[in-house]
């Protein structure tokens, strides 16, 4: 089950991740995804249960694994 983990940075903001396991499997790969934005983290979230828990490209999400800075989900309409 995909899930969303807010932890404080210490500078005091809020970072997002998002954490799964390979196609929900207990025994699936633990994935992981950070976002500054919390309506980001969900849409990705979101994403990812939607995928049948499997990795979802990353430019269509706007990761920060594209961007090389964390800017969450602009590329997707609400």
């Amino acid at each position: 089950m995909a899930y969303i983990e807010t932890k404080e940075r210490k500078d005091g903001e809020a970072t997002h991740v998002d954490r799964w396991r390979a196609g929900g499997a207990r025994t699936g790969k633990r994935e992981s995804e950070v976002f500054d934005d919390h309506k980001a983290a969900e849409r990705f979230r979101d994403l990812v249960k939607g995928h049948g828990e499997r990795r979802v490209g990353y430019a269509a999400a706007g990761s920060s694994r594209t961007s090389g800075v964390r800017t969450g989900c602009s590329s997707l309409s609400p």
